[in-house]
């Protein structure tokens, strides 16, 4: 009966799942692992009471966990491991109309996070903001408190400890601490954190002060949308928007402004992941946000930062001409300087290769990147899982 009632919620076809390039599981098909049955059980057994005495121990241990998902959120996640669909949609001349002016309306203004998904990944990008299905965030103990918390507070706080310098640690730690709506013992803690990691950065800043400058008005600088910025050639234009975390910037004798985009990560380990990823030219972030910046603020972007929040850690990449601009700022690793003509090619590749990836989106590309990239689990133990793992199921052919 139990099997009855899950094919009823979910009508389940244990199928392979083979794809063709662009597409979504042949045969509307829908798989199941070991994940999808605990998460319907969770909703259709999260009624067990964990006090009764007529199950085992390991039963109870069971009722307990499942008591921590509400039966809405299991049925829906259940019910999002259906592919259904997507042939009858692409046989069809309106169906594919229809799909991809829904891929097109995806990258009518496009964030750098999104062309750096779908760059790594077509079918995230697909599942995320063609299809739009909900991120399959939430664990089977409930909402936990993650290292993205941490670094939005993290964000917070730095913006305001350098926005108000009069402002003490602790009450700029408490500011981020509220803007992520944390409490109880996890709230205390991520204040400390905060304070600790306010006063270090405040310490940083003196012991790195030179040339270049925070700009007041470059904390948490968002563009792209009071005005609109196209990048790419005539052919490939895309309109792009986003939220740099920090500009710095210095006034050259000639009269001419220059600038480093600075973006804060939370450890020297994330630093230097995001550091190498820029360097081979799959992580488009800071390169595209350089292009937009120069477009937008009348300035040339001579540098590249990845500042670790927690620990006294940055990785720099600049324009060699303007090294005695970053000589102080040096952290932990020395400095990685590029010759003008390959620094400002860099900035040129990301802004063609994000032109062909919008291109792709465009034209209903949607295959999924390889299980062993790592993409999908991380390549880790402590990295996170895409949040549409369960969606996409790359670990079933």
């Amino acid at each position: 009966s139990y099997v009855r009632e899950l094919e009823r919620v979910v009508a389940p076809t244990v199928v392979s799942l083979a794809r063709a390039p662009g597409r979504l599981a042949h045969e509307a098909a829908v798989c199941f692992t070991r994940t999808d049955w605990l998460l319907h059980a969770a909703a259709r057994l999260g009624v067990w009471s964990a006090r009764r005495s007529d199950i085992s121990a390991t039963e109870r241990t069971f009722a307990a966990a499942l008591q921590a998902v509400s039966e809405t959120t299991g049925r829906s996640r259940a019910a999002r491991q259906q592919r259904t669909g997507s042939d009858a949609l692409w046989s069809s001349e309106a169906g594919r109309a229809a799909m991809l002016a829904a891929f097109e309306e995806s990258v009518d203004r496009v964030s750098v996070s999104r062309l750096n998904h779908a760059l790594v990944c077509p079918q995230r990008f697909f599942l995320a903001y063609v299809a739009g299905v909900p991120q399959d965030d939430l664990t089977l103990e409930g909402p936990v408190f993650d290292f993205r918390t941490m670094g939005k507070a993290l964000h917070k706080a730095f913006e305001l400890a350098l926005a108000h310098p009069q402002r003490t640690a602790a009450d700029v730690a408490q500011a981020g601490v509220r803007s992520v709506h944390a409490g109880g013992i996890e709230g205390r803690l991520l204040e400390a954190e905060l304070t600790r990691s306010v006063e270090l950065l405040r310490d940083r800043e003196r012991r790195t002060a030179g040339p270049l400058e925070a700009w007041p008005e470059g904390f948490e600088f968002a563009f792209g949308y009071d005005e609109s910025i196209e990048l790419g050639p005539p052919e490939a234009r895309f309109r792009i928007g986003g939220y740099v975390d920090r500009i710095d910037r210095a006034e050259l004798s000639d009269g001419s402004r220059v600038a480093s985009i600075i973006d804060y990560k939370r450890s020297r380990s994330s630093v230097d992941r995001s550091h190498k990823s820029a360097k081979d030219g799959i992580d488009l972030q800071v390169p595209l946000y350089a292009r937009a910046l120069e477009q937008l603020l009348d300035v040339r972007v001579v540098g590249f930062e990845w500042m670790a929040g927690i620990n006294r850690d940055r990785r720099i990449l600049h324009d060699a001409d303007a090294t005695t601009l970053f000589e102080r700022r040096r952290e932990a690793h020395p400095l990685l300087a590029e010759d003008h003509a390959a620094f400002r090619a860099r900035i040129e590749d990301a802004v063609a290769t994000a032109a062909e990836v919008v291109a792709r989106v465009r034209a209903g590309v949607a295959e999924r990147a390889p299980h062993e990239t790592g993409t999908c689990r991380g390549k880790q133990k402590s990295d996170r899982a895409c949040p549409w793992y369960a969606v996409c199921r790359p670990d079933v052919e």
